[in-house]
């Protein structure tokens, strides 16, 4: 599996983190580390401070290498805490057990085994990262955001039942031939068998797609203002 660049160089504790990931998030965490330490041992202020000396510079030079030095050791830091976050959220465990890497000898073991143990399927933290490919991942990220926009307008629009009653009353009475059945409707049945067996994140680009497909069918005049509200609430509810 490929990881993209976005999923090993964040400092965002959100989501979860494939054993891929972690381990390339932590290769980029000590490399910054590292890199902090070379710039310190040309500021004189930090290298007096490590107890050994440094070349000498001009105290201005001297001053942007331990504010550059710092830089990079918070963002290592940073990087470092943020994927043991998200290494745990991919193992369905709180965030706050990274204070485990505050403890000396055990934070090392902490660290290894993170890389180890194969993260859950779904979880209140999200889906499986292993099930969204990595290419898809940024679409996944935006069809999540249009899928909640559209939530919250089909709640808005479920609170006016004369909106929905046109349309609820033909999809809840007998069965209609198939040259009478709405090209909404037709939609809903392809989208409900797509979402079959599929995890959320599937379930989710075809919900928003099938609902791209219906706004398209209103602009075009072949379903109304009602029954586009009533097929988007009952698409966005399978």
């Amino acid at each position: 599996m490929s990881v993209a660049l976005n999923e090993v160089l964040t400092i965002s504790p959100a989501g979860r983190a494939s054993r891929e990931a972690y381990w390339l998030s932590l290769f980029a965490a000590f490399a910054l580390m590292g890199a902090s330490f070379v710039v310190f041992g040309f500021s004189p202020a930090a290298a007096s401070f490590m107890g050994f000396e440094a070349a000498p510079v001009a105290e201005p030079v001297g001053i942007a290498l331990s504010f550059l030095g710092g830089v990079l050791l918070l963002l290592s830091v940073a990087l470092l805490a943020t994927a043991v976050v998200r290494r745990l959220h991919d193992l369905a465990t709180s965030g706050w057990a990274a204070l485990f890497l505050l403890i000396p000898v055990v934070n090392v073991l902490v660290l290894i085994a993170l890389g180890l143990v194969r993260g859950t399927s779904m979880n209140r933290f999200g889906p499986d990262p292993l099930t969204i490919p990595t290419l898809d991942r940024e679409a996944y990220r935006k069809a999540k955001q249009i899928g909640e926009r559209m939530r919250e307008e089909t709640v808005e629009a479920s609170s006016s039942p004369e909106s929905l009653e046109p349309s609820l009353q033909s999809s809840m009475g007998a069965e209609t031939p198939a040259a009478s059945v709405s090209p909404a409707e037709r939609l809903y049945e392809i989208a409900r068998v797509q979402c079959m067996d599929e995890n959320t994140s599937i379930r989710l680009q075809v919900k928003v797609g099938t609902v791209e497909k219906l706004r398209k069918l209103l602009k075009k005049g072949r379903i109304t203002e009602a029954e586009f509200r009533t097929w988007k609430l009952r698409i966005m509810s399978l």
